[in-house]
C-alpha cells in the first residue's frame, strides 16, 4: 500500500469512534491493513452465507443491508451512510455474514481484515467494548425495525424513519440519500403505495417535501 493511502485511511479511522483512542503508531499499522474500495453503484459486497473475513466502514456513499425472501422479495434492514461500519456482526456471530450488503450509490469503502482487527483488540480489549456498544445500537434499531413490520402500517414506519432521520440530522428538513424505491422497500410497501402515503401525510400537514428534500411539520 502506498504511504499516502495508509496516511488517508489513518485520518478517517482516527475520527471513527470505534478507533479514535488509538495512538498515531497503532492507527498507522492498522492503516497499513485497509484497503479502500471505489465501488459502483449498485454493486455487491459480501452475500448472506459468505465467510465473513472482513468489516467495512463507509467512507462516503450509500450501502443497503437486505435479505431476500424464498419468493425473492428484498427486504432492506438497514442503510449505512457516512462514517457507519457494517459487516461487524460476525466478529460476535459465527463466521458468515448474516445478510447481503451491496451500494446504493458510487461509495468509496475501508475494507478492514477481520483477522487483524482481531490482533488490535488483544492489544487495545476497548475496542471490542465499542464493537459491542455499536452492535446494542444495531440491535435495537434492528428489533424496532421488526416490531414496525410487524405491528404497525406503512403510514406510521414512514413518519416513524422521517422523525429518525430529523433527529439525526438535528434539523426539520432532511435530504433523503437513497431513492424512494429503496424508501420503499426500506419501509416494507411498493413505490406506488409510498407515494400515496406521502401526499397523504402531506394533506394532513405531518411533512411537505419536494423531489429530495422532507420537512417534518
Amino acid at each position: 500500500m502506498q504511504k499516502n493511502e495508509t496516511k488517508t485511511i489513518s485520518n478517517i479511522l482516527k475520527h471513527n469512534a470505534l478507533f479514535q483512542n488509538l495512538s498515531s503508531i497503532q492507527l498507522e499499522q492498522l492503516g497499513n491493513s485497509c484497503k479502500i474500495l471505489n465501488l459502483d453503484k449498485q454493486q455487491l459486497i459480501f452475500s448472506e452465507g459468505e465467510a465473513a473475513n472482513n468489516i467495512y466502514i463507509l467512507i462516503h456513499g450509500s450501502v443497503k443491508a437486505f435479505k431476500i425472501s424464498d419468493e425473492g422479495k428484498e427486504q432492506i434492514v438497514k442503510i449505512f451512510n457516512n462514517g457507519d461500519i457494517f459487516g461487524e456482526a460476525a466478529m460476535f456471530a459465527g463466521d458468515t455474514y448474516p445478510v447481503n450488503s451491496s451500494t446504493l450509490s458510487d461509495s468509496s469503502i475501508i475494507s478492514l481484515a477481520k483477522k487483524d482487527l482481531l490482533k488490535l483488540i488483544k492489544l487495545d480489549p476497548d475496542i471490542a467494548m465499542h464493537m459491542l456498544a455499536i452492535q446494542a445500537k444495531k440491535l435495537r434499531i434492528l428489533t424496532k425495525t421488526i416490531e414496525n413490520l410487524t405491528l404497525y402500517d406503512s403510514e406510521k414506519r414512514l413518519m416513524d424513519y422521517l422523525k429518525q432521520l430529523a433527529v439525526d440530522a438535528g434539523k426539520d428538513t432532511i435530504t433523503l440519500n437513497i431513492s424512494k424505491t429503496n424508501l420503499a422497500m426500506l419501509i416494507g410497501t411498493s413505490r406506488e403505495n409510498l407515494s400515496r402515503i406521502m401526499q397523504k401525510l402531506a394533506k394532513k400537514k405531518f411533512i411537505s417535501f419536494n423531489e429530495k428534500e422532507i420537512t417534518i411539520m
